[in-house]
């Protein structure tokens, strides 16, 4: 059975979404419909930029989930796919949490635009652009980076956010306090948890690791440039991996359900 998995921040590129919005009428519709309840052509700024504005949190965190749920719904264009017929689990990265859950209709696409929108602003108010940003750790366990973190603390805020893969590890917080946690010598109920998920630790390599005893055994990748299928080839070596970036891609897999 597939888990289908959903990026988040980090996997925004100028131009993605469009080569689907021009193959498909379904992922057309779902670029309109953000942009209707955004208020914005966010469509626009994702397909010609500039890509300053479009890494702003406030419109990656929608633009991705956007991508994402065109894929999906270009899969479902003809009756290809039916999620509770074709998947076990969704689950989404960090900000893809809301895309799943859009997927699996537990929110309305409309409302999980705002939904990333305001969370969105939320974290882009928490700190001044140019104080604050992420920094990934490379070949270091876990207890490094705790230790890590803990010395760094001294120049400012520094937690660890994401725990991604083995001997991938992503930190976040004061751009001082991240350049000195970065200097590493060794080389090696839905509202409520989404409140705690935005300042809580992304345990994205647990999640993966859960997937097989789950009954998984594909994992589907919807957009993204393959981010979260190099993490879950580093995770678990056995499941098999797919991901869906292009009209190709969804056509090629579409064959398959």
């Amino acid at each position: 059975m597939r888990a289908f998995i959903f990026p988040g921040q980090g996997s925004q590129t100028v131009g993605m979404g469009k080569a689907l919005a021009e193959a498909f009428a379904s992922a057309r519709a779902v670029f309109e419909e953000v942009d209707e309840a955004l208020q914005q052509r966010l469509s626009r700024l994702m397909w010609q930029g500039p890509e300053s504005e479009l890494t702003l949190t406030e419109n990656t965190q929608p633009a991705i989930m956007a991508a994402s749920l065109a894929i999906i719904r270009a899969l479902q264009q003809g009756g290809a796919l039916d999620l509770a017929r074709h998947a076990r689990l969704v689950a989404g990265h960090s900000a893809g949490e809301y895309a799943a859950l859009c997927a699996a209709g537990a929110f309305t696409l409309s409302d999980t635009a705002k939904l990333l929108r305001l969370r969105g602003q939320a974290m882009q108010a928490a700190v001044p652009v140019g104080e604050g940003g992420m920094t990934a750790l490379i070949g270091i366990e876990m207890a490094a980076a705790e230790e890590a973190v803990k010395e760094a603390s001294a120049l400012g805020i520094v937690v660890i956010a994401n725990d991604n893969a083995p001997g991938q590890i992503v930190i976040s917080g004061a751009t001082k306090a991240l350049a000195k946690a970065a200097e590493i010598s060794e080389p090696a109920a839905i509202r409520d948890l989404l409140v705690e998920q935005l300042t809580a630790r992304v345990r994205w390599r647990e999640s993966v690791a859960s997937f097989r005893e789950l009954g998984v055994a594909m994992t589907v990748e919807t957009g993204g440039n393959k981010v979260l299928t190099g993490m879950v080839k580093r995770i678990d070596k056995q499941l098999e991996p797919v991901s869906l970036d292009s009209p190709a891609d969804i056509e090629a897999f579409a064959k398959t359900l």
